[in-house]
């Protein structure tokens, strides 16, 4: 505890110099976890709930109060799913409904994937409810992919209105039946944590017109369940498939459908929310444009538009379609480095407290290693700078940073892979390729209203690189890394600082989980886990960073 309350006094006196504001707090330390997966979240009434897998004990949370005092740890288990299959288990979702914490869970149970919600007490972690909400059809014999977590990732899709206790559950089943059997919706309101299912409907778009139908996005507004969908036929082509908008509301008996031309191929990544500042639902997409490839090296390169797409909540019809370009993106990175223009991917689509839009950017590139055979033996994904790209209310870039890092994750990250992490949603650690670190990479963006943040892991050499030497070691080693934490300046160079303090001795480390984190706007509060190691010493705390009012 004395060493604690000392990293404690260095953390305050090493961030009071550069920020000012922000209060860094340490709960007391703990084992360092078994595996790369702990999952925190803020409640608005000042508890916090921590989940850890262990090897021994299996799912265990963690309730910490106020004062950032652990009062209460339990054991969460169950005779409806096993504990014991850590690399079976997908965590579809982790939220706060009726001022509980609430964990979406699948696992496939006797050969039917099957979706749990367990719901958790807010002051001691115990479990006071579980049940099945939903599943879909047992699968064949042979079909062993869908045992596999990463299969099982695109089955069940929990979407919760941010501003209220509403929330839809999607099913999709991917077995051969017809389009229109394809994505069921069960919409809940869970306030007073009773859960009340409103409907639960098969979202008939394709009204026997298409052949597929590919999910995009799903937003919820209250009593109102949207659905966006790309129809097309067996064959694809532009001029028989179409943008479909689809919206339920509580005491129908079916969805009503929007049929919309477009002549983009949306048959790619996609997140959708709605913005209560223009009551318009926004639709971001990846369009794709074209792929070329070299019959030399065996390799192709797919390349995309990104679109904004912005739909009436009333009508459902597109009121605009804008490209988006992140030119401010760019000239950042110009003022930083040699480059011409900024190639990252999008990650995400975050709504802010004025309602304004920020679209954060990677760099991706992804390298294979295969064998005589042509097998892939090894795959890696390098997660290159940090986009930050700000936009009106019309979709218009007003504001552009660029963050120069370089992470190398292991196997294949798609993007607007901060979407799924952000909602908690997250597979076993394992991998085709092995175990893996990826929890600690990519970075976190933050938004208090007054101030922009990004955090990420990075070696010290590079976190004390000058401004304008952008040459950087790629990060392949959490475990020798340290939290760097910048604040974004418009017009400027991102202001850059240790999270947690400049380390006393080299080969000190103070590295934390990046897409496990939480940021709780209402309260301007980062919470993560951090792994600390001083010497041979290594311990794990759970910190607060408060950025104020």
């Amino acid at each position: 505890m004395k060493f604690l309350l000392f990293t404690f006094a260095l953390v305050m006196m090493a961030l009071t110099d550069i920020w000012a504001q922000p209060r860094v707090t340490l709960s007391e330390s703990f084992p360092e976890p078994d595996y790369a997966w702990n999952q925190v979240l803020q409640l608005k009434g000042g508890n916090t709930i921590l989940l850890q897998y262990k090897k021994k004990a299996g799912l265990e949370a963690s309730v910490y109060d106020k004062q950032r005092r652990l009062i209460s740890k339990s054991q969460i288990k169950s005779d409806q799913w096993s504990d014991r299959q850590f690399s079976e288990i997908m965590f579809d979702g982790f939220h706060e409904i009726g001022s509980q914490p609430v964990l979406f869970l699948s696992q496939v149970i006797n050969r039917i994937p099957t979706l749990f919600r367990i719901t958790l007490d807010a002051e001691t972690g115990n479990l006071m409810s579980e049940e099945p909400i939903s599943t879909i059809p047992e699968y064949k014999p042979g079909m062993w992919e869908i045992a596999n977590p990463n299969y099982m990732n695109g089955i069940f899709h929990i979407e919760k209105d941010p501003r209220s206790d509403y929330y839809a559950v999607m099913t999709l089943n991917y077995d051969p039946i017809d389009a229109d059997h394809r994505m069921e919706i069960a919409h809940y309101s869970g306030e007073g944590g009773m859960h009340k299912e409103f409907n639960r409907r098969f979202c008939n778009a394709s009204k026997g017109k298409f052949k597929h139908l590919y999910f995009l996005g799903i937003t919820v507004i209250q009593k109102d369940v949207y659905v966006c969908s790309y129809g097309y036929p067996a064959k694809w082509n532009a001029a028989e498939s179409r943008l479909i908008m689809s919206k339920l509301s509580a005491g129908q008996s079916e969805f009503i459908h929007k049929e919309l031309e477009h002549e983009a191929d949306f048959r790619s990544h996609a997140t959708m929310l709605y913005n209560p500042g223009t009551n318009m639902i926004q639709l971001l997409t990846l369009a794709k444009q074209s792929v070329k490839s070299s019959m030399l090296s065996a390799k192709s390169t797919t390349y995309y538009a990104l679109l904004m797409n912005y739909f009436d909540p009333e009508t459902l019809g597109l009121v605009t379609s804008r490209s988006l370009t992140a030119q401010k993106v760019s000239e950042a990175l110009r003022a930083q480095t040699k480059k011409e223009d900024y190639s990252g991917m999008p990650v995400d689509m975050i709504l802010n407290k004025d309602n304004s839009t920020t679209v954060l950017y990677e760099e991706m590139a992804t390298t294979e290693v295969r064998d005589v055979n042509g097998r892939v033996r090894r795959a890696t994904t390098a997660l290159g700078s940090a986009g930050i790209s700000e936009l009106n209310d019309r979709g218009i870039e007003t504001e552009g940073h660029a963050v120069l890092k370089l992470h190398n994750a292991i196997g294949y990250i798609d993007p607007m892979f901060h979407v799924q992490k952000g909602a908690g949603r997250w597979g076993a650690i394992r991998t085709a390729f092995g175990n893996t670190s990826n929890a600690f990479y990519s970075y976190k963006y933050v938004n208090t209203g007054k101030s922009k943040y990004i955090f990420f892991n990075d070696y010290p050499k590079n976190i004390e690189k000058k401004p304008g030497q952008e040459k950087r070691q790629p990060v392949a080693y959490a475990t020798v890394t340290n939290m760097v934490c910048y604040k974004l300046t418009e017009g400027g160079v991102p202001e850059r600082s240790y999270m947690f303090g400049t380390p006393e001795n080299k080969g000190d480390t103070k590295f934390g989980f990046i897409q496990y984190a939480h940021f709780l706007p209402e309260q301007n509060t980062y919470a993560t886990v951090v792994i600390m190691s001083k010497g041979r010493e290594k311990e794990a705390v759970l910190a607060w960073i408060d950025f104020g009012s």
